[in-house]
């Protein structure tokens, strides 16, 4: 009995909410905005890890410019000494060896910005095997560094194979000024890092261009140091001592 005069009670009071245009002309405005509000909410938290993103590319060609100037003379002297005292140069670029290093360097700079996303694999491309073998090293380091840590390796692995496959890395040797000897000249490494929307809306908002179905945007740093180049003919380094 008393369940059933609760039942009477909640259908007449549900009947009258249903007659009721009390408040109605505030519920349109509300409803008419609300898809305004909400596409803004979305565009700052897109926005804030574009601001992310961009710290990261900025590190990345950073951390790819250090490498390239402290490995770049170890690779020349020690092909010096292998061809009798002259180091190897090859002219405006690249030591042997020395473009691996810059790209492991750069992709490890840009690991903790990348991508994790399933979704977003496919932008990075096939992984080869000398890719599996540094991701799988890269946590073993991982987890000696921090023990505890919660994070899965599937997950670490997908964001440093999509920092590998989704960056680009050039370096030149930059014609030495007038006043500077050609062992003391700049080193400059640009990165370029094809990032992807998390929320297509905004991407497509933006007229973003679309790889492989997924609004994307490129983003560019460079770095110069100066290189720590050999000094003479006969590969030694430019120290004083």
């Amino acid at each position: 009995m008393n369940l059933r005069i609760i039942g009477c009670w909640c259908r007449d009071r549900l009947q009258g909410l249903h007659r009721d245009e009390e408040g109605a002309a505030y519920a349109l405005s509300f409803v008419m905005a609300f898809p305004f509000y909400v596409a803004i909410i979305l565009l700052i938290t897109e926005m804030s890890s574009f601001v992310v993103a961009r710290i990261g590319v900025e590190y990345a060609a950073f951390a790819g410019a250090r490498a390239a100037v402290v490995w770049r003379s170890q690779l020349e002297q020690d092909a010096g000494q292998k061809k009798g005292g002259k180091p190897s140069q090859k002219k405006g670029g690249a030591a042997s060896g020395l473009d691996p290093i810059i790209k492991k360097a750069v992709s490890m700079a840009m690991a903790p910005y990348a991508s994790g996303e399933k979704a977003h694999a496919k932008l990075a491309g096939r992984a080869s095997a000398g890719d599996s073998r540094f991701t799988s090293s890269y946590f073993a380091a991982l987890k000696k560094l921090f023990p505890r840590t919660r994070l899965k390796s599937a997950y670490v692995d997908r964001k440093l194979k999509f920092a590998l496959g989704a960056t680009k890395v050039t370096w030149k040797l930059e014609d030495p000024p007038s006043k500077k000897e050609p062992w003391d000249r700049d080193l400059s490494v640009t990165v370029t890092y094809t990032r992807p929307f998390h929320i297509p809306f905004i991407g497509f908002m933006f007229r973003a261009k679309k790889k492989s179905g997924i609004y994307v945007v490129d983003m560019v740093a460079k770095s110069t140091l100066t290189d720590e180049g050999v000094r003479n003919k006969s590969g030694s380094l430019g120290i004083r001592f």
